[in-house]
């Protein structure tokens, strides 16, 4: 910042999985969009090592998670980092299955892996919305093996919007709660999830 007339202002900011904030300041008025992540080179998500479940293999730099729990029934849960409580953020998952494919992706209200906080779509064709307790159809196809799904998240107008970048497909949940959201996976066995 011009410390002389405080006419415009420049400022840089490394996040703490290497998000770059940039913000441009006229006449002392923020002219950017406020807290527009740029990720250089990186994913802006990563899995949590501090909350998965113990079925849970993650990858070296936190960019791919795998189920390995023996029960067929069962779901292993993992969260993302950071969370996100103003702006816009973007993430892509790319999915990976050994059988019918119903993982559970989307945003949690708690940093801890429940369902019963989630915002969310099981397997592409369901969404979950209202904290876990009401499920219904999505209006898209089910998730293939290999697709690639975006999720845009606007915490100032309160949405999560899905992509497939396969189908182009495209679901939405409104009504998300204020507050911090938190990148949340849901996996069954032979399940992997994979940050792009």
């Amino acid at each position: 910042e011009d410390q002389k007339n405080g006419q415009y202002c420049l400022s840089f900011f490394t996040g703490q999985v290497g998000d770059y904030v940039l913000s441009v300041c006229v006449n002392g008025q923020d002219m950017t969009d406020p807290v527009h992540v740029v990720c250089k080179d990186k994913p802006c998500v990563r899995f949590d090592p501090d909350e998965c479940d113990d079925n849970i293999t993650l990858s070296p730099k936190f960019t791919t998670a795998t189920c390995e729990v023996e029960g067929e029934e069962e779901v292993c849960m993992v969260m993302g980092q950071p969370s996100f409580r103003e702006g816009r953020r973007s993430w892509k998952v790319k999915v990976h299955y050994t059988g019918e494919y119903t993982g559970i992706i989307g945003v949690s209200t708690k940093p801890i892996p429940n369902y019963q906080h989630s915002y969310s779509w099981y397997g592409g064709d369901y969404k979950c919305v209202g904290d876990g307790s009401e499920e219904k159809p999505s209006g898209v196809s089910e998730w293939m093996n290999g697709d690639v799904i975006q999720f845009d998240l606007d915490c100032d107008n309160h949405t999560l919007t899905m992509t497939n970048l396969c189908t182009q497909e495209t679901g939405i949940i409104q009504g998300l709660p204020k507050g911090s959201l938190f990148p949340y996976f849901g996996l069954e066995q032979g399940d992997t999830a994979e940050i792009v």
